[in-house]
Protein backbone atom coordinates (compact mmCIF):
# COMPACT_ATOMS: atom_id res chain seq x y z
CA UNK A 1 0.00 0.00 0.00
CA UNK A 2 1.54 3.34 -1.04
CA UNK A 3 0.09 6.47 0.37
CA UNK A 4 0.97 9.16 -1.38
CA UNK A 5 1.22 12.26 0.34
CA UNK A 6 1.00 15.80 -0.68
CA UNK A 7 3.50 18.86 -0.33
CA UNK A 8 0.44 20.90 1.29
CA UNK A 9 -0.92 17.97 3.76
CA UNK A 10 3.04 17.87 4.20
CA UNK A 11 3.64 21.14 5.37
CA UNK A 12 0.31 21.28 7.56
CA UNK A 13 1.62 18.56 9.50
CA UNK A 14 4.58 19.91 10.05
CA UNK A 15 2.91 23.52 10.90
CA UNK A 16 0.99 21.40 13.65
CA UNK A 17 4.32 19.86 15.12
CA UNK A 18 5.39 23.22 15.48
CA UNK A 19 2.29 24.61 16.59
CA UNK A 20 2.42 22.06 19.18
CA UNK A 21 6.23 22.70 20.32
CA UNK A 22 5.40 26.40 20.56
CA UNK A 23 2.44 25.51 22.46
CA UNK A 24 4.46 23.26 24.94
CA UNK A 25 7.43 25.81 25.37
CA UNK A 26 4.57 28.96 26.23
CA UNK A 27 3.12 26.22 28.65
CA UNK A 28 6.69 25.60 30.46
CA UNK A 29 6.59 29.24 30.47
CA UNK A 30 3.66 29.94 31.87
CA UNK A 31 4.68 27.48 34.51
CA UNK A 32 8.07 29.09 35.63
CA UNK A 33 6.38 32.60 35.32
CA UNK A 34 3.86 31.31 37.36
CA UNK A 35 6.67 29.80 40.18
CA UNK A 36 8.30 32.95 40.10
CA UNK A 37 5.22 34.93 40.99
CA UNK A 38 4.12 33.15 43.38
CA UNK A 39 7.64 33.31 44.70
CA UNK A 40 7.23 37.17 44.67
CA UNK A 41 4.18 37.45 46.23
CA UNK A 42 5.34 35.24 49.41
CA UNK A 43 8.24 37.83 49.42
CA UNK A 44 5.83 40.66 49.53
CA UNK A 45 3.59 39.03 52.03
CA UNK A 46 6.57 38.07 54.75
CA UNK A 47 7.70 41.65 53.54
CA UNK A 48 4.51 43.71 53.90
CA UNK A 49 5.21 44.65 56.77
CA UNK A 50 8.72 46.81 56.73
CA UNK A 51 7.47 47.40 52.99
CA UNK A 52 4.65 49.70 54.51
CA UNK A 53 7.00 50.62 57.47
CA UNK A 54 9.51 51.93 54.99
CA UNK A 55 6.84 53.67 52.80
CA UNK A 56 5.44 55.37 55.41
CA UNK A 57 8.83 56.38 57.02
CA UNK A 58 9.92 57.78 52.99
CA UNK A 59 8.63 61.39 53.84
CA UNK A 60 10.44 61.59 57.02
CA UNK A 61 14.01 60.05 55.35
CA UNK A 62 13.81 62.68 52.30
CA UNK A 63 13.55 65.37 55.10
CA UNK A 64 16.32 64.02 56.79
CA UNK A 65 18.13 64.15 53.51
CA UNK A 66 17.16 67.63 53.14
CA UNK A 67 18.10 68.86 56.69
CA UNK A 68 21.32 67.11 55.98
CA UNK A 69 21.74 68.59 52.42
CA UNK A 70 21.23 71.93 54.00
CA UNK A 71 23.62 71.70 56.40
CA UNK A 72 26.28 70.37 54.56
CA UNK A 73 25.61 73.51 52.11
CA UNK A 74 25.41 75.80 55.44
CA UNK A 75 29.01 74.35 56.33
CA UNK A 76 30.52 74.42 52.90
CA UNK A 77 29.67 78.02 52.93
CA UNK A 78 30.90 79.10 56.15
CA UNK A 79 34.02 77.26 55.25
CA UNK A 80 34.27 79.10 52.20
CA UNK A 81 34.01 82.07 53.84
CA UNK A 82 36.39 81.25 56.90
CA UNK A 83 39.12 79.24 54.64
CA UNK A 84 40.55 82.45 53.09
CA UNK A 85 40.63 83.61 56.80
CA UNK A 86 42.54 81.10 58.02
CA UNK A 87 45.20 80.77 55.04
CA UNK A 88 45.40 84.85 56.13
CA UNK A 89 46.05 83.86 59.64
CA UNK A 90 48.98 80.85 58.42
CA UNK A 91 50.35 83.13 56.41
CA UNK A 92 50.77 85.95 59.31
CA UNK A 93 52.23 83.09 61.73
CA UNK A 94 54.63 81.73 59.35
CA UNK A 95 55.97 85.26 58.29
CA UNK A 96 55.80 86.05 62.18
CA UNK A 97 57.76 82.46 62.75
CA UNK A 98 60.44 83.53 60.17
CA UNK A 99 60.95 87.10 61.25
CA UNK A 100 61.79 85.54 65.11
CA UNK A 101 64.32 83.50 63.59
CA UNK A 102 65.89 85.76 61.45
CA UNK A 103 66.17 87.84 64.50
CA UNK A 104 66.93 84.97 67.01
CA UNK A 105 69.81 84.38 64.02
CA UNK A 106 71.19 87.94 64.41
CA UNK A 107 70.89 87.98 68.44
CA UNK A 108 73.20 84.81 68.34
CA UNK A 109 75.46 86.15 66.19
CA UNK A 110 75.60 89.55 68.17
CA UNK A 111 75.99 87.27 71.55
CA UNK A 112 78.95 85.38 69.41
CA UNK A 113 80.65 88.35 68.43
CA UNK A 114 80.10 89.67 71.96
CA UNK A 115 81.24 86.63 73.74
CA UNK A 116 84.46 86.55 71.19
CA UNK A 117 85.27 90.21 71.52
CA UNK A 118 85.19 89.58 75.70
CA UNK A 119 87.45 86.50 75.30
CA UNK A 120 89.79 88.78 73.27
CA UNK A 121 90.45 91.32 75.69
CA UNK A 122 90.26 88.58 78.88
CA UNK A 123 93.41 87.19 76.88
CA UNK A 124 94.90 90.23 76.23
CA UNK A 125 94.51 91.59 79.79
CA UNK A 126 96.05 88.40 80.65
CA UNK A 127 98.90 89.09 78.57
CA UNK A 128 99.16 92.64 80.11
CA UNK A 129 99.17 91.17 83.40
CA UNK A 130 101.76 88.75 82.50
CA UNK A 131 103.72 90.87 81.02
CA UNK A 132 103.39 93.66 84.17
CA UNK A 133 104.42 90.57 86.60
CA UNK A 134 107.45 89.94 84.73
CA UNK A 135 108.57 93.08 84.25
CA UNK A 136 107.32 93.55 88.17
CA UNK A 137 109.72 90.81 88.75
CA UNK A 138 112.90 91.82 86.67
CA UNK A 139 112.45 95.85 88.46
CA UNK A 140 112.77 93.67 91.95
CA UNK A 141 115.42 91.63 90.62
CA UNK A 142 117.11 94.87 89.77
CA UNK A 143 116.14 96.79 93.19
CA UNK A 144 117.42 93.75 94.92
CA UNK A 145 120.70 93.91 92.79
CA UNK A 146 121.13 97.53 93.31
CA UNK A 147 120.75 97.01 97.34
CA UNK A 148 122.77 94.54 97.49
CA UNK A 149 125.76 96.25 95.85
CA UNK A 150 124.80 99.35 98.22
CA UNK A 151 125.34 97.23 101.24
CA UNK A 152 128.24 95.32 100.13
CA UNK A 153 129.62 99.13 99.24
CA UNK A 154 128.73 100.51 102.73
CA UNK A 155 130.30 97.03 104.78
CA UNK A 156 133.89 98.02 102.81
Amino acid sequence: MDALISLEDLLVGLLALVGIGVGIFLILVLKNLAGVLKNVKVLIDDNQENVDDALKNLPNIMNNVNEITDDVNYALDDMSKSLPVIVRDVEGITTTARVTVEKAGQTVNTVEQGVKDTVETVKGTIYTVKDSSENATTYIKVIAKILKVIADRLKS
